[in-house]
């Protein structure tokens, strides 16, 4: 079985973990941003404006070369009339490889849940 390098480095040190795991929620975050800056139909310098501050420095928040604080991050969705919500999920639910998990309705929600789970709840068809 071949890794990738996402594999890989997923795999070693703790402290390469915690390194992976920051790089993750920059990129969600930096992502989320672009989306809603497409969303609401503006530049980097008009969301620049909005804040008060340099296209540039802009460009490095959404680059990940700038440390994107919450309270930064709550400026930028103010700038863009949107809010955050924050959900902390198991990480077993996140790394389940995909032909060992599913969707399901859950709370007028769509989660992901381990096969096992779903075939404890409601039978091996599910």
């Amino acid at each position: 079985m071949s890794f990738s390098d996402y594999e890989r480095l997923g795999q070693s040190s703790r402290e390469d973990l915690r390194l992976l795991r920051q790089e993750e929620l920059i990129i969600e975050a930096t992502e989320a941003i672009a989306a809603a800056m497409e969303r609401v139909g503006i530049t980097q310098k008009e969301l620049a404006e909005r804040l008060g501050c340099t296209k540039g420095y802009v460009s490095q928040l959404l680059g990940g070369g700038r440390n994107l604080t919450l309270r930064t991050l709550s400026d930028v969705t103010q700038a863009l009339e949107s809010v955050v919500r924050l959900e902390l999920q198991p990480r077993y639910v996140r790394e389940l490889p995909l032909e060992a998990a599913c969707w399901v309705a859950n709370d007028n929600a769509w989660v992901m849940e381990s096969m096992s789970d779903v075939e404890e709840s409601y039978g091996a068809a599910a």
